[in-house]
């Protein structure tokens, strides 16, 4: 038997010895410092994880992750090697890491998840002695749909649209800074930036009526034009606005590139700060979001927006 041949058999044996050694074997040997904190009372999904840094004092500045998943799925602790190196790399950089959950579209629709994120962070500020945050530091991250929740829970402050003040009234929702992966800021025009792409055809699906984004909205994209503003993040730039962080990969076939430009478009015409980094080849979902290179950039950033106070 030769060694080519020995390779193919092995290759799945080792794949699962990689994923049981980077996956959920890893993630069990690192576990938040406070699990299943419920925020709000309306849902079980409601709830979140802090993850809180073990060498150094606090209060810590916070950065609360916000998963994608198509509104539809996802979990705030990723079974993933990705999702353990990203809770500690931002608590090795002296930060706490809070992962929440929010309503999926199957439970509520629009503008569920966007006020539950809100909710989320008004219940952080009133617990933050408890958990040993610092409330004036804080800022959010998400990826693909948890991006678009990020930026508009962010720039939306006081949109009684989003606003739930049975959790936490007294509390602030506001931001420092916004790290926002590949995310969606405008619903009516992703499948027309798709077809000016070398993605394949069937990637064009943003538009039909069963399409996630569809279904998180609770009717067709197309036939509901102002509620799809209201879920779009362009909708919400001020030059008020907290500083954006916004990434995207150019080979991106699930939500395009286009997106952010579209982001950044807005921050630009508003006077808002906002620096756009699109990653040469990546796709939706790419490891090169996770790497510690790109991690040392998102983390200095929300360094460097902690530093200026919220006024």
């Amino acid at each position: 038997m030769n060694r080519r041949m020995l390779w193919i058999m092995a290759a799945p044996v080792l794949a699962v010895m990689a994923w049981f050694s980077e996956g959920p074997i890893r993630l069990a040997l690192y576990q938040p410092t406070a699990a299943n904190l419920a925020y709000g009372k309306a849902s079980p999904a409601q709830k979140l994880d802090i993850y809180l840094p073990e060498h150094t004092p606090g209060p810590y500045p916070v950065l609360v992750f916000i998963h994608g998943g198509a509104f539809e799925i996802g979990d705030k602790r990723e079974a993933s090697a990705a999702f353990v190196q990203r809770a500690q790399r931002v608590t090795d950089a002296g930060m706490a890491f809070v992962s929440i959950n929010y309503r999926m579209s199957g439970e509520a629709p629009f503008p569920a998840a966007v006020a539950d994120t809100r909710s989320a962070l008004r219940w952080l500020r009133a617990h933050a002695g408890r958990y040993h945050l610092d409330p004036g530091r804080v800022a959010v991250w998400g990826q693909s749909a948890g991006a678009n929740l990020a930026l508009i829970a962010g720039l939306a402050d006081r949109v009684p649209l989003f606003e739930d003040r049975t959790i936490a009234p007294e509390a602030s929702a506001r931001v420092s800074a916004i790290v926002a992966m590949f995310p969606p800021t405008d619903f009516l025009r992703i499948d027309d930036q798709l077809k000016r792409t070398r993605c394949p055809a069937q990637d064009r699906f943003h538009d039909d009526p069963q399409s996630a984004e569809s279904r998180y909205l609770g009717a067709p994209v197309r036939s509901v034009p102002g509620r799809a503003a209201a879920a779009n993040p362009v909708s919400y730039v001020t030059a008020a606005a907290p500083p954006m962080l916004i990434q995207h990969g150019t080979a991106d076939c699930v939500v395009p590139p286009g997106q952010s430009v579209l982001m950044q478009e807005a921050a630009r015409r508003a006077g808002a700060r906002s620096t756009l980094m699109l990653l040469r080849d990546a796709e939706h979902m790419d490891p090169a979001f996770d790497t510690a290179q790109n991690t040392a950039v998102v983390l200095g950033f929300v360094r460097r927006a902690f530093a200026r106070p919220l006024t």
